[in-house]
């Protein structure tokens, strides 16, 4: 979340995404699988497929931050996509490690 700060965005604020490249595109599917994993974790007990997906996230996150400039975007519109996708991401993982039990820390 340090680069939703430092863009001085609403944390809460989220827009519709654009999908321009293969990391977004990634990232995006990955977020979208996240109702179908807890449906899956909760119908069969095994917690490690949460642990797996949340694992997966956070890798396609760790690319999608690497091969896509937020703060440094050319189009407005395209920062607002990428910090809306950070977000988003940031929402999913913590959600994901309080149903495990795990408490997110707030920096890294």
């Amino acid at each position: 979340m340090s680069v939703v700060r430092k863009a001085g965005a609403d944390p809460s604020e989220t827009s519709g995404f654009i999908v321009a490249e293969p990391a977004e595109r990634t990232l995006v599917l990955k977020l979208l699988a996240f109702p179908g994993v807890l449906s899956v974790t909760a119908a069969t007990s095994e917690p490690h497929r949460l642990c797996s997906y949340l694992y997966e996230t956070a890798v396609a996150f760790s690319t999608f931050y690497t091969d896509c400039p937020i703060l440094s975007a050319a189009e407005p519109d395209l920062r607002a996509s990428r910090l809306g996708l950070t977000r988003l991401t940031h929402r999913v993982i913590t959600r994901g490690l309080d149903l495990l039990g795990i408490r997110a820390p707030s920096r890294l």
